[in-house]
């Protein structure tokens, strides 16, 4: 992008021999349209990273095995991010309560918990289930967990058909913990296993642009405009 701007001005400088005042309205202009541009590109909510739809392959959390379960990526900044999981329940008639942990940068570094509360629905059509809404999170290292204490419940997460990773988000990898490893108190901290399955998942958010472009880009144009004045005054 900075070399493409530079192109452009020095190309439309040495066209029509712009004066020092038009230099610096052309120089506004363009800076303004590449500030505009970075603004409208971050404006609404996008998919940063996903494993989906729903397959036919799902697993236990809790039960009699205390299975706890882990997705773990990686990010860009972004803002008013959510996360859901495909979680579900063939038991109908009952209110399901499943735990959720975010962990940030490591291991152990909780920085969200919530319960969620859900009622049973068709197994055969799993929808993602919002865990997390509004967070503003840095770029980093993020894993899921999530865990239900009922053990005579019946709680699935399902695995994704595909993942979808982006500029902004790659899906690592996934992890599960059963007894005798799982820590039912703090299940962040079980002994896990890291598996190959892609576990359901979807990050969306407004991500952060980096401002190195912009400034580069705005540099750029400075450095034009004081070189094309010291020129005038050197002729």
């Amino acid at each position: 992008m900075e070399a493409l701007i530079n192109r452009l001005v020095f190309t439309v400088i040495d066209a029509v021999k712009l004066t020092e005042r038009d230099l610096m309205r052309f120089i506004c202009t363009v800076a303004a349209m590449f500030f505009m541009h970075s603004v409208a590109a971050t404006s609404w909510a996008g998919m940063i990273v996903e494993n989906g739809p729903a397959s036919s392959t799902s697993f236990q959390l809790g039960g009699v095995n205390d299975d706890i379960e882990t997705v773990v990526w990686t990010q860009h900044a972004a803002n008013n991010v959510s996360i859901s999981a495909l979680i579900s329940s063939p038991v109908v008639g009952r209110l399901h309560t499943v735990q959720v942990y975010l962990e940030e940068n490591k291991p152990g570094n909780v920085i969200l918990t919530s319960t969620v509360n859900f009622s049973g629905a068709n197994p055969l059509v799993v929808v993602p289930m919002t865990l997390l809404s509004g967070l503003s999170l840095s770029q980093d290292w993020y894993r899921l967990t999530i865990f239900t204490t009922d053990k005579t419940d019946v709680v699935q997460w399902s695995n994704g058909t595909g993942t979808t990773n982006t500029a902004d988000g790659t899906f690592l990898y996934s992890e599960f913990a059963t007894t005798p490893v799982s820590n039912v108190a703090q299940p962040y901290l079980s002994l896990f296993t890291q598996s190959v399955n892609p576990l359901g998942f979807r990050v969306t958010g407004i991500v952060v642009p980096e401002p190195s472009s912009f400034v580069m880009c705005l540099s750029s144009l400075v450095l034009i405009c004081v070189g094309s004045r010291f020129r005038e005054r050197s002729a």
